[in-house]
């Protein structure tokens, strides 16, 4: 399955024939394979190589049960387009709910004397893409949001809530919205009082 090109999804996700028929078999396969990407490079750059794996089944799983609440949303809301935000939150919840990174062999010694670093994977690559979507939103304004220190303690409590909080896509949700406001509420504070 390494090869997104060649997945044909018609035939062997058969019980998802609506969500694909609705999102097209190109732009699920787009999505699968920027995250099998982002994924594995996350994988590259914690070093994690020898221990872990991104078990792809279980990424078009991720994928395709994000299409299907997109699609149940869109329906239930009446509405075209999502907010970016309901979207990371979405696929965030199916990337957790999944576990799409995998141990390749819980026998290996570096994994029992070192279960903390490989036991929250998931949650490690979660977190990554999220401060990665913050960071991008901080290119676009011009701030550096997650370099300053006053915000050590929302990181921080972002990754202790994905690790060990139940994390639906209305929780987190909530979480970006509140996070994007208090940093448009400090550029408002910071340009009136310049």
């Amino acid at each position: 399955m390494s090869n997104p090109d060649k997945i044909n999804i018609e035939s062997s996700y058969i019980e998802y024939a609506a969500v694909i028929e609705k999102f097209t078999p190109q732009k699920i396969i787009e999505r699968y394979a920027r995250l099998l990407e982002s994924a594995n490079k996350f994988i590259k750059e914690m070093e994690f190589e020898s221990y872990i794996v991104c078990n792809e089944e279980m990424l078009m799983y991720a994928v395709l049960g994000y299409f299907s609440d997109i699609m149940r949303l869109k329906k239930f809301a009446n509405i075209e387009r999502i907010h970016e935000t309901k979207i990371l939150a979405y696929e965030s919840e199916w990337l957790l709910k999944r576990k799409i990174l995998q141990i390749k062999n819980s026998d290996d010694s570096d994994l029992l004397e070192y279960p903390d670093k490989f036991a929250f994977c998931n949650e490690q690559f979660v977190f990554s893409q999220i401060t990665l979507w913050i960071k991008k939103n901080d290119l676009i304004n011009g701030t550096k949001t997650l370099n300053n220190p006053d915000l050590e303690y929302f990181t921080n409590m972002l990754f202790y809530h994905l690790k060990y909080r139940s994390c639906d896509a209305k929780t987190l949700e909530l979480m970006l919205v509140a996070f994007t406001a208090g940093r448009e509420y400090q550029n408002l504070i910071s340009t009136k009082y310049k």
